[in-house]
């Protein structure tokens, strides 16, 4: 799941993978979302917010082997704050399209719904220049392979790349496009999920 939360001087976005399929999931990953925004009401920093949401997604997952990867990227445009948190879910890609290079913004947490006692990190870094842009993904792009293999972080990065020029959304589609060719008969095996910063 994705979604785009207002909040105090931005915006925070979220990207979810719940684990399995079917109904079962699906109740946990509409349970999560409520969660994120009522946290979000009321708590600014990705990594707190996060830590709500586990404590509360701990309650309905004890014993069950459910969770939820989750990462939440808060960019607060009226102080200039660009931060993010991850519980168990690939860290967002950064890229500079005036140079063509990528930033490592990394760190991972547990993933949601596993140790109700765990405590996130909110990490940040410089507000984002106007060539940059910030794609946050679920592990369905990278992980999907073809006889050759996985789709991989290398491709997705130069998927990224290749459509920056371009809005958002036309960046999004070009990514899906990319690993939909790449895929076993345009078929992948996995949700693709995304959210484009530009």
């Amino acid at each position: 799941f994705y979604d785009f939360i207002p909040v105090s001087g931005g915006v925070l976005a979220v990207v979810g993978d719940v684990v399995g399929h079917g109904l079962e999931a699906a109740l946990l990953m509409a349970s999560t979302r409520s969660s994120l925004r009522q946290a979000a009401e009321t708590i600014t920093e990705p990594g707190d917010i996060l830590k709500a949401v586990n404590r509360q997604l701990c309650r309905d997952t004890r014993d069950s082997g459910q969770f939820v990867t989750c990462a939440i990227m808060l960019l607060d445009s009226e102080n200039r704050r660009f931060c993010w948190a991850s519980a168990g879910h690939p860290a967002p890609i950064r890229h500079c399209r005036d140079t063509n290079t990528f930033s490592a913004l990394s760190g991972k947490d547990m993933a949601l719904g596993v140790e109700a006692s765990w405590e996130y990190a909110t990490r940040e870094t410089e507000w984002p220049n106007p060539c940059e842009s910030v794609v946050l993904t679920s592990d369905g792009a990278p992980d999907d392979h073809d006889e050759d293999g996985m789709f991989g972080i290398n491709r997705l990065e130069a998927s990224i790349a290749r459509h920056a020029s371009a809005s958002a959304e036309v960046v999004a589609k070009g990514i899906v496009d990319d690993v939909l060719k790449h895929a076993i008969d345009g078929q992948v095996d996995d949700d693709m999920t995304l959210v484009v910063v530009t």
